[in-house]
């Protein structure tokens, strides 16, 4: 059975985040300012590090083109504020973050130190 683009992406970063958990990775707490509905992401890290860490909080969401080139959506069916993310996957998930200009806070667990973005 043929797999679309979708499809593929899924799994490729169902396997990342299967990994970072084999390697044990910290995690951080990524808290937003106010809930998070959608995301413009270029490809690589930035799309990777939010559909990783959409899968791995299983939260609903979608992926969508935009009428930019090399830009896409990522939806999440119901917003949120709170996401445990792998340390791999940080700097892709917070970049996207800041592209759109969504500000918070993130911390590493077991750790109070907050920082802001």
């Amino acid at each position: 059975m043929r797999r679309n683009a979708g499809e593929q992406l899924r799994e490729s970063i169902m396997q990342a985040a299967d990994a970072a958990a084999d390697r044990n990775e910290p995690i951080w707490a990524v808290v937003t300012d106010e809930p998070l509905q959608r995301v413009f992401c270029t490809p690589g890290p930035q799309l990777t590090g939010v559909v990783a860490v959409m899968v791995a909080d299983r939260y609903q969401f979608s992926i969508s083109d935009t009428d930019r080139e090399g830009i896409q959506c990522v939806t999440v069916q119901i917003p949120r504020e709170v996401f445990a993310i792998a340390e791999s996957f940080m700097a892709g998930f917070v970049g996207a973050l800041r592209a759109n200009g969504v500000h918070g806070t993130y911390r590493k667990s077991g750790t109070a130190k907050e920082y802001r973005f």
